[in-house]
């Protein structure tokens, strides 16, 4: 005798609980970080970012803070997933970018995801705890590609600790002062 999983099922579905991660874009100051091995490095890897595709996003500026590279990452010119990428592209050869989002309530960072050999994900950190694994091959076009690994439990690292975690506690006072903040 067969049994139908669907008709098993039906009505006995939990609700689905939805978490909100994100706040408005339009409320993050985003950026790009790196310690990269030089400026030419940069500019190549941004041109060659905003040549992938008809609408990729043509960033071409940044600044320097001592050996630290910022990019800053206007929400009017690169969407979320795009930001990640663009974060991502930065990564190669044997150089490592960051990303952050400044927020009153909803601050995070983002590093490429170093257990994943593929190199296709990136793990998000919330200020309040929550931690995302967000899919960079679907992440460019949905604003919901990511899964849960951590639920918000109020106990994340601050964007603060993770400055000072990478070796660029100079850049702390950088975005104390939102300096950076008119280069948008």
């Amino acid at each position: 005798m067969g049994f139908n999983l669907f008709e098993m099922f039906k009505g006995n579905a939990a609700e689905p609980v939805t978490v909100t991660y994100y706040k408005e874009e339009c409320e993050y100051k985003r950026y790009i970080i790196g310690a990269f091995k030089s400026d030419a490095y940069v500019n190549k890897m941004l041109k060659e970012y905003s040549e992938l595709c008809i609408d990729s996003p043509r960033l071409t500026e940044f600044v320097k803070a001592g050996k630290w590279t910022v990019i800053p990452c206007p929400v009017e010119l690169i969407g979320r997933g795009d930001f990640y990428n663009l974060m991502n592209w930065l990564s190669q050869e044997g150089e490592e970018a960051s990303a952050l989002a400044l927020h009153d309530e909803a601050g995070y960072y983002a590093v490429t995801d170093k257990e994943n050999s593929a190199g296709d994900t990136v793990i998000v950190h919330f200020e309040n705890g929550g931690i995302l694994r967000w899919n960079l091959p679907e992440g460019t076009g949905d604003d919901h590609a990511y899964s849960v690994i951590r639920k918000s439990e109020n106990n994340g690292d601050s964007i603060k600790d993770f400055l000072s975690s990478i070796g660029a506690e100079e850049l702390i006072k950088h975005f104390d002062t939102s300096s950076f903040a008119t280069q948008q």
